[in-house]
């Protein structure tokens, strides 16, 4: 974790690139020690395993050392305390580069997943009594479309016309939005309040199952019938504009990310 000074150089660069590690060598020296001491406590080989590679890869900057662990992660069923641990998210930077320190610990309560369980078991009991109606769940669905499709501009980078983070669905969720409010007759529209900073996102009920329904379904029916002949062209020309963000869709995204 100690300062490295290391220079890169070769015939693809312009420039001399010195890169400079340990940047936070005092705060993961802690974290490496509390694994360490966790390692202790581990319930099966496994963890062990997985605590031994957090603590390589935080003292050496191996990415290879992360990656390992997040295997035996998900093989780690049902563990009574939870982890994940590292700079693991890259959804606030466009470019997908910078990552965010996320370290979260769950341990499940017993009585509660017990509850849970129970709730999930008669499940069919409840659906006969709530007072929400397949129609209001219908709407919700669409009103979704928005909340997903707006939010996600803030991973669309400006300057390149790029999203960042292609496996976390933030460009095709905009691109439902867009098909929507292009296609879908008036069942999706973006009301923009240019004093206020403020964009709000409506569903006509009325136009749900008569235009909302049809324009989804022409959507995915192309794709995937795209998808399935592996006919690229065809794909690419139709889906690429709808996942352009330009126009108002940059004012948009000025506002939810900020």
């Amino acid at each position: 974790m100690a300062s490295k000074p290391k220079e890169l150089s070769g015939p693809s660069f312009e420039a001399m690139v010195r890169l400079e590690t340990g940047h936070h060598a005092a705060g993961m020296s802690k974290i490496c020690f509390h694994l360490d001491e966790a390692a202790k406590y581990v319930s099966n080989a496994r963890q062990a395993d997985i605590l031994a590679e957090y603590i390589e890869c935080f003292s050496t900057g191996s990415l290879e050392a992360y990656r390992n662990p997040q295997k035996s992660w998900v093989a780690d069923i049902f563990p009574r305390v939870e982890t994940i641990l590292g700079f693991v998210e890259p959804y606030g930077d466009p470019y997908g580069v910078r990552a965010e320190w996320e370290g979260v610990v769950c341990i499940p309560d017993p009585d509660e997943t017990y509850k849970l369980k129970a709730l999930v078991e008669k499940s069919t009991i409840y659906n006969d009594t709530t007072p929400i109606t397949a129609d209001d769940l219908i709407y919700y669905t669409y009103l979704h479309i928005g909340v997903e499709g707006m939010p996600a501009l803030r991973t669309f980078n400006v300057r390149d016309n790029i999203w960042g983070q292609p496996h976390a669905r933030f460009e095709p969720r905009f691109a439902i939005l867009k098909h929507s409010l292009l296609d879908g007759g008036g069942v999706l529209a973006v009301s923009h309040d240019a004093q206020a900073e403020t964009v709000h996102v409506s569903v006509d009920r009325s136009k749900i199952s008569s235009h909302g329904k049809p324009s989804l379904g022409r959507m995915l029916c192309c794709i995937q019938i795209w998808r399935c002949i592996a006919d690229v062209e065809s794909c690419r020309s139709f889906y690429q504009p709808l996942s352009a963000a330009d126009g108002a869709h940059k004012t948009w995204r000025h506002i939810v990310a900020s």
